[in-house]
């Protein structure tokens, strides 16, 4: 149960992530003129500040996945699911404070399920 719940919620970190880690070449252009991101609602954040959020998504899916496929340091899965949990707190503090509302309970969803796979594999 637990090897299926890390498959399942490192793929949408992987994806999201890798987009927002290398997406279109048009949006990072647009986006560098004045180093913000726009949001839904109005809101800016740093476009730095998302790189590095897409990277720590990107290597937590890998942390929760790739230990598991290969049997090799099973001790990393419940540190990527820990680094997770913080990345998902980030993201919902960023996301109530653009009243994205919707966002923040898709990263409460994210967060239980990375505190079941770091109780399952601990």
């Amino acid at each position: 149960m637990v090897k299926l719940e890390c498959s399942t919620l490192g793929r949408p970190d992987l994806s999201c992530g890798g987009v927002r880690q290398f997406g279109a070449r048009e949006a990072h252009d647009e986006q560098a003129e004045d180093d913000r991101h726009r949001t839904n609602r109005g809101g800016t954040l740093p476009t730095s500040g998302i790189r590095l959020t897409a990277a720590c998504e990107v290597l937590a899916a890998i942390g929760l996945i790739l230990p598991g496929l290969l049997k090799v340091a099973p001790l990393l899965t419940p540190l990527a699911a820990v680094g997770l949990m913080v990345v998902m707190v980030g993201a919902a503090i960023s996301h109530r404070s653009l009243h994205e509302y919707p966002q923040v309970g898709l990263n409460l969803l994210l967060f239980l399920l990375a505190l079941f796979v770091v109780i399952g594999r601990t």
